[in-house]
């Protein structure tokens, strides 16, 4: 007489279950960590917004010819990006100032510091800055802070970990 073999390829109900209590349970160590690092994921994103702007901003500047800006509403936590039309060589943000786009820095991401003249940034159109200065931006337990630095003559940003002041 000959025996069949039958072919046991696969897993049994009981594997199954074991497999995804090993799961839940590696999901249920991990959650609390995740939801500790989530306040500096928030800050580093709108800290890298924020930057997006300022080179948006300045890219604006120079391919339009005409001076933009951006303002940092320090007491509000957001930021403007506005075409500086209303006067010239005004070096603030004003009602008349054509706004392209507001932003908020989002839940729990505040700007507590600011070395930036009225709050305010303008890029002209060569691409230089009218000044210098640094945005300080932190998440709402403090476990993460950022610095943007603008550089005045070339108008690039750089981003700093930390509290981060230039010699300006």
């Amino acid at each position: 007489m000959v025996r069949l073999h039958r072919n046991q390829n696969g897993v049994t109900m009981m594997e199954l279950m074991i497999i995804t209590v090993i799961i839940g349970v590696l999901a249920t160590m991990a959650a609390p960590s995740f939801f500790e690092y989530l306040p500096q994921l928030r800050t580093k994103a709108a800290v890298r917004d924020a930057i997006s702007t300022l080179r948006e901003a300045r890219s604006l500047a120079i391919s339009q010819k005409t001076d933009h800006g951006v303002f940092f509403d320090v007491v509000e936590g957001g930021y403007t990006l506005f075409a500086n039309t209303s006067v010239p060589d005004q070096l603030t943000f004003s009602a008349e100032d054509s706004v392209v786009s507001r932003f908020n820095l989002g839940r729990d991401v505040y700007m507590n510091h600011t070395t930036l003249p009225a709050n305010c940034v303008i890029f002209h159109p060569n691409g230089a800055a009218s000044q210098s200065g640094t945005v300080s931006v932190n998440s709402g337990n403090y476990q993460s802070m950022y610095t943007i630095e603008i550089s005045q003559a070339t108008g690039f940003v750089k981003l700093h970990e930390g509290f981060w002041e230039s010699g300006v």
